[in-house]
């Protein structure tokens, strides 16, 4: 990974510190326009996650593109979405931590959240790698495939609680991290979605690495892309 590499990733950084940190501020300090029971000082790591996914999911594919646009090759954009987990995780180390402590989270559900954070952060970065070497802007349909998972789904499953009277929470939690992490306190789903999201990057990684080093794709690969 080349130093210019490292230098575009900057901005994703700097972006990533900021909402986490102003996010957990704003969520302990407690002054909405509204009230907002569930927001406490019980709730702030649950809350703290959730906008560390929320960034991971959302805000963090829109960065990407101009992170590697100085990538050599899959193995050099490979290591710098790697580094740019690594990055993300000891910045948020600190004020994940300083959320647990104020919230009494036990060690258990903390590494069940922090594991649910990486293998979300390596997912993504491996779905657009995988577009990437297809030479294809797959966020378009990223963020559909997001709404109707993250968004349509549980939906559907509120109506289904609502009018059916069925309990379709147990289904939602499977497919959503942002569901699953409000429970962290009382199961290990959380740890089990990060660890299939990391098996899922490691595979999707593995399939770039061999795609890119086939003859007709360096034939036909660009400068630049």
């Amino acid at each position: 990974m080349s130093a210019t590499s490292f230098r575009n990733a900057t901005w994703t950084w700097v972006f990533w510190i900021v909402v986490l940190v102003a996010g957990t501020v704003y969520v302990a300090g407690g002054r909405f326009p509204v009230p907002l029971p569930f927001l406490n000082e019980q709730s702030l790591f649950v809350a703290s996650v959730e906008i560390a996914l929320a960034f991971v999911f959302l805000g963090w594919p829109l960065l990407l593109p101009s992170s590697l646009r100085e990538s050599q090759g899959a193995r050099d954009e490979i290591l710098n979405v790697l580094m740019q987990i690594l990055v993300m995780l000891l910045f948020a180390m600190p004020v994940l931590l300083t959320a647990q402590a104020l919230s009494g989270v036990p060690a258990g559900a903390f590494m069940s959240a922090f594991g649910l954070v990486l293998g979300s952060a390596a997912l993504v970065g491996a779905i657009h790698l995988l577009g990437r070497s297809f030479r294809r802007d797959i966020r378009p349909h990223y963020y559909f495939a997001l709404f109707l998972s993250q968004s349509a789904l549980p939906y559907l499953g509120y109506l289904v609680l609502e009018f059916a009277h069925q309990d379709a929470w147990g289904l939602v939690r499977f497919f959503s991290p942002f569901v699953s992490v409000m429970g962290v306190h009382g199961d290990s789903l959380a740890l089990g979605q990060g660890a299939a999201y990391c098996i899922l990057a490691i595979a999707l990684g593995v399939a770039v690495h061999v795609r890119n080093r086939s003859p007709e794709v360096n034939k036909q690969a660009q400068p630049g892309r």
